[in-house]
């Protein structure tokens, strides 16, 4: 469902082809952690807004990403292999930032066929 990003990660593991296994398998690591940091900062960035004073208190800031797991389950979640990777969305960030709640209300089922 999100081809772009589909995209950009085949593009990734494509320029390490030629690269013995070992290094091919360090740098798509390197690559995936510079692509989950950059998830990360885009998610804090989205719940800041243009300042901090939107992030005073870990329960507003897991109530904010809360509203966009939501948002984001009812907007995408009929595609296949989208729930579980918002699952996964937001289970990469800090464990104080994480709606719990609402990852533990995700259907099993479907993250598990996808």
């Amino acid at each position: 469902y999100d081809e772009g990003a589909g995209r950009w990660w085949e593009k990734q593991s494509d320029s390490f082809s030629l690269l013995a296994s070992y290094e091919a398998k360090k740098r798509e690591s390197k690559s995936f952690s510079s692509y989950t940091s950059s998830i990360q900062k885009g998610l804090y960035s989205y719940v800041s807004g243009e300042n901090e004073s939107n992030i005073s208190s870990y329960s507003k800031v897991r109530a904010q990403y809360a509203s966009l797991l939501n948002s984001l389950v009812d907007k995408y979640g009929s595609k296949e292999g989208a729930i579980r990777d918002i699952g996964l969305l937001f289970a990469m960030l800090p464990p104080v930032y994480q709606p719990t709640e609402q990852l533990l209300k995700l259907d099993k089922g479907v993250i598990t066929q996808t």
